[in-house]
């Protein structure tokens, strides 16, 4: 796996556990945003995009797992 398919798989298991809305606040995205790239099978590639996904996945799953 490779690292983005990695940070994917991380945004992926947050929006499971999270829901997309919690995920889009956490992101500071407009849900919108993060809807389409649900709906896209996680494709993306806006990678500031990606990176922001991907703080608020690490930081949803650090404050779960306090």
């Amino acid at each position: 796996m490779d690292p983005i398919e990695a940070v994917i798989e991380n945004v992926k298991t947050a929006a499971e556990t999270h829901g997309l809305a919690a995920l889009a606040r956490a992101a500071d995205l407009p849900y919108t945003t993060v809807k389409s790239f649900s709906d896209r099978d996680w494709s993306h590639k806006n990678l500031e995009t990606i990176r922001a996904l991907n703080s608020a996945a690490e930081k949803l799953s650090a404050e779960a797992a306090s």
